[in-house]
């Protein structure tokens, strides 16, 4: 006797072309060897005993939804917020001396050999004795200057200690920056100018 099972459709769904809204019929038995057979055409004649399987198809109800792939979200850009202005670039720089700690405006200039600080942070930083000297500036010209040595000159995530600074009175209109942020400490690291996003992205 045929047994006649009828299933709904959880896990086999037959696709042809797009969606097969019909039942399909499996038919399943056991030859006299043992094996098991399965398949969606009667078969002529068997004499083992012959399971009918009805799938019928999940009703699909409104638009299929679809999913389509997001483009990755980019990671934020990792640097140094700073200022661009008429394309200089003005950096924040932590300073410290002795028991004080001061954030200054410092122009990147890769033109000067040592850092440049303006006597207005010199004396926030409380620098009583600096030593004297000369410093050479753009177009080689020699002015005198104080120097002293600071504990340490941080920007971004990048801090060097024991760098000088020279020390100079700042003459004539304001400017936006408190000295000059110089190659003693740029030239410790590599680093890119994001002008667009004002940045510097530290590669190392």
């Amino acid at each position: 006797m045929n047994l006649r099972i009828v299933i709904p459709a959880i896990a086999a769904i037959f696709l042809v072309s797009t969606v097969i809204v019909t039942a399909d019929t499996i038919y399943s038995w056991t030859d006299e060897n043992g094996v098991r057979h399965m398949t969606n055409i009667p078969p002529v004649q068997s004499k083992q005993k012959v399971d009918i399987l009805e799938i019928k198809p999940s009703q699909i109800v409104g638009d299929p939804e679809i999913h389509y792939a997001q483009p990755e979200e980019q990671p934020p850009l990792k640097g140094t917020d700073v200022s661009i202005i008429d394309d200089h670039v003005i950096v924040p720089v932590s300073l410290a001396y002795g028991q004080k700690n001061v954030t200054a405006r410092l122009l990147l200039d890769t033109g000067s050999t040592n850092i440049t600080l303006h006597k207005d942070i010199a004396k926030k930083l409380s620098i009583k004795e600096p030593q004297k000297g000369t410093i050479r500036v753009a177009g080689g010209e020699l002015i005198d200057a104080e120097a002293v040595i600071l504990d340490s000159v941080t920007v971004g995530p990048h801090t060097k200690k024991g760098l000088v600074a020279g020390i100079i009175e700042h003459s004539g209109p304001d400017v936006a920056f408190d000295g000059l942020l110089g190659m003693n400490f740029l030239k410790n690291y590599q680093y890119t100018i994001d002008f667009e996003n004002e940045l510097i992205i530290w590669n190392q």
